[in-house]
């Protein structure tokens, strides 16, 4: 299957992670299909993403006096 361009929606700043797929590409409902199956593949070969860490929140000196 061959690849289409780059996304690259704000001209010069392409979007590695997406793939533009025209049109032209998809004639049929088999070719959409295909293209999702292996979209679909690829992310189950991710690792699963990390939790981010809770921001802690600055809690000011009760005993300061504002």
């Amino acid at each position: 299957m061959a690849k289409d361009e780059p996304f690259d929606p704000m001209g010069g700043r392409p979007m590695r992670e997406y793939v533009f797929i025209g049109g032209h590409r998809i004639a049929e409902d088999d070719e959409l299909l295909s293209w999702l199956d292996e979209a679909s593949d690829f992310a189950g070969t991710l690792p699963p993403k990390k939790k981010k860490s809770k921001k802690t929140r600055y809690k000011p000196n009760r005993t300061t006096q504002i």
